[in-house]
């Protein structure tokens, strides 16, 4: 039977994160925005591993924000997610897809707190994308037979990644035993089991909105 899946995101503005959205004001006094290991520059490094260790000290909250486990940062926004340690610890117990834990650190009422930063790595299941039964939302009467005719849209008439799904069906092939994961590219989403789901409402883990994914996402029979 296949894994029921849910979309994560950053809440924004409701009463367990305050209602500054993003959460994050500002970086640090200080802090060097065009450095070669800054935020910005982990940003540009999307779906794969940095070169370099990034600086991630620190995220100062509006005094309206509140800490929760999960807190929404536009300057680093994109494939990954910025938590407190006690979610890190919670996810490891889980199967997820490729990714690197970086340090960070989150200053509220200037008190300073440890946080991580969970950046996708290869998370990419294009290849598993069935694709005449997939939609796009910008492109709706687009027909593509397989893989290799979306590379091939994918570097001639979508050169610059601007291709959006609006429903997406995934082949047997793919693993559903995984946990966390994003199809990337043109389906950015966050997708996470209802194992992982029962656990973070078990742990009461806050900040996230927490979306049913079956209009979204369906595996093929």
């Amino acid at each position: 039977m296949p894994t029921h899946y849910y979309i994560i995101s950053n809440a924004a503005g409701t009463k367990e994160t305050g209602m500054e959205f993003p959460q994050v004001k500002a970086m640090s006094k200080g802090y060097d925005l065009n450095a070669p290991n800054s935020v910005w520059a982990l940003h540009e490094v999307r779906n794969a591993k940095p070169e370099f260790k990034p600086n991630l000290d620190s995220f100062v909250l509006y005094k309206k924000a509140r800490l929760t486990d999960t807190i929404s940062a536009g300057y680093i926004g994109g494939r990954g997610l910025l938590i407190s340690e006690r979610f890190k610890k919670l996810l490891q117990k889980f199967n997820l897809t490729k990714h690197i834990f970086f340090p960070a650190t989150v200053i509220k009422d200037d008190s300073a707190y440890k946080y991580f930063w969970m950046h996708l790595v290869e998370s990419d299941y294009r290849e598993y994308v069935v694709f005449p039964k997939t939609r796009f939302s910008n492109w709706p009467k687009l027909k593509l037979k397989d893989y290799q005719d979306y590379l091939k849209f994918d570097k001639g008439e979508d050169k610059f990644g601007q291709l959006r799904a609006d429903f997406v069906t995934l082949n047997k092939k793919f693993n559903q035993t995984i946990d966390l994961f994003m199809i990337s590219g043109f389906d950015q989403n966050l997708y996470i089991s209802q194992k992982l789901i029962t656990a973070i409402k078990e742990n009461s883990i806050t900040g996230l909105e927490i979306k049913d994914a079956t209009k979204k996402l369906v595996f093929e029979k």
